[in-house]
């Protein structure tokens, strides 16, 4: 499975010539999971030629401006481009309370949905998963409630086509552990 992390920014809240503030994005097999989202993000996406369509899940670790202040844009940007497949945003419970009037007062209506997940920054627990990757949060002390996300690619079942196996004396134990799993 490919499994690819690009660091967008790794800079500190102030700008720095050459340097963007936080944001990563995780390709899991062409599905992208950001993680943060400061200033300048989408410009990032586009040197990198990363396809933003591809983004469904944004996870923010911290409600500082230099993990936020490029979200805003990212959203309206996703709904200028067609954007029809919902959102989802996990991150502080009060992140809404900055993205809810920003829509309402720049009058953005958007084509798609997003579905807020507040995360719980005191405990980790699983937050997300699929069938091919699980995502738990990590408390973090950073002076306002912070957690950081850990993201666990799920171990592949294996298959074992006896027909593709060379020929063998199989013991009789054996025999009854390969009949078990091809159940």
């Amino acid at each position: 499975m490919e499994f690819r992390l690009k660091i967008l920014g790794a800079n500190s809240a102030t700008p720095a010539y050459g340097r963007h503030q936080t944001s990563q994005l995780l390709n899991l097999e062409n599905n992208y999971f950001l993680i943060d989202c400061g200033e300048g993000t989408q410009m990032q996406l586009i040197k990198y030629r990363a396809k933003v369509s591809r983004i469904h899940h944004i996870f923010i670790s911290h409600l500082h401006g230099d993990h936020i202040f490029g979200l805003i844009g990212l959203i309206n940007t996703l709904n200028l481009n067609g954007r029809t497949d919902d959102l989802h945003i996990y991150g502080p419970y009060n992140l809404m309370d900055i993205i809810t009037p920003a829509l309402r007062y720049s009058n953005t209506t958007l084509r798609y949905k997003i579905h807020f997940t507040a995360v719980d920054t005191e405990s980790s627990y699983l937050l997300y998963e699929n069938d091919r990757l699980s995502v738990h949060t990590i408390p973090l002390e950073h002076g306002i409630e912070c957690s950081g996300f850990l993201f666990r690619e799920k171990e592949k079942e294996l298959r074992i086509d006896r027909d593709k196996l060379p020929p063998t004396e199989i013991s009789a134990d054996a025999e009854a552990c390969l009949k078990l799993k091809s159940l």
